[in-house]
């Protein structure tokens, strides 16, 4: 004999299964939470980002995907790409450290004499496409770092730590700077 059970009782335990299943749903739902890395910005390059000013409250000055293309002598030339979001502004100065493996003081950067670059509002300014910035260190390797403090007209100094990427990486080789800047005596 089998137990009968009343229409009453049998959409009772209909929708218990599903406050059960939409519970677990929730929780599972709420783990995700609003830091899940899907969420996160990221941007898919060799070199790292900064952006300087703070958005909806005046200009934004950014910079995009700046590294340094080396060669195992420790000569290179800084490539990347910037821009402002309202505005212009300059890049006039750029100085800085090669580092070692353990972030420790490697010398000071050598950088070329360079006529300083202006930086438009909302057109793309790519360091490559301009006259070289050269940096040399005899202790710039590739796969170490380089401490950088780049100076500009309005933004100010901002120092960033910018990776060192080999000249004879298969992404990188085809890579040169547009043309040589000319030394100012």
């Amino acid at each position: 004999m089998g137990i009968t059970l009343s229409p009453v009782t049998r959409r009772m335990t209909k929708l218990g299964g599903v406050v059960a299943a939409t519970l677990v749903l929730l929780a599972t739902i709420a783990g995700c939470g609003f830091n899940a890395q899907t969420l996160q910005p990221y941007t898919p390059a060799d070199g790292v980002e900064f952006s300087i000013g703070q958005p909806n409250s005046g200009p934004v000055l950014k910079v995009r995907n700046l590294l340094i293309v080396a060669k195992p002598d420790g000569t290179g030339f800084l490539s990347g790409s910037m821009f402002v979001t309202e505005g212009t502004d300059e890049l006039v100065g750029v100085k800085g450290q090669a580092l070692q493996s353990d972030g420790t003081d490697a010398g000071a950067l050598t950088v070329g004499a360079f006529t300083p670059l202006e930086i438009g509002s909302h057109a793309l300014t790519v360091l490559v496409d301009q006259p070289a910035i050269t940096i040399s260190q005899a202790n710039m390797k590739a796969g170490l770092t380089v401490e950088l403090t780049l100076s500009f007209a309005t933004a100010g100094d901002y120092t960033l730590r910018v990776p060192v990427i080999a000249a004879d990486n298969p992404v990188w080789a085809t890579v040169s700077p547009s043309a040589q800047a000319t030394s100012e005596s």
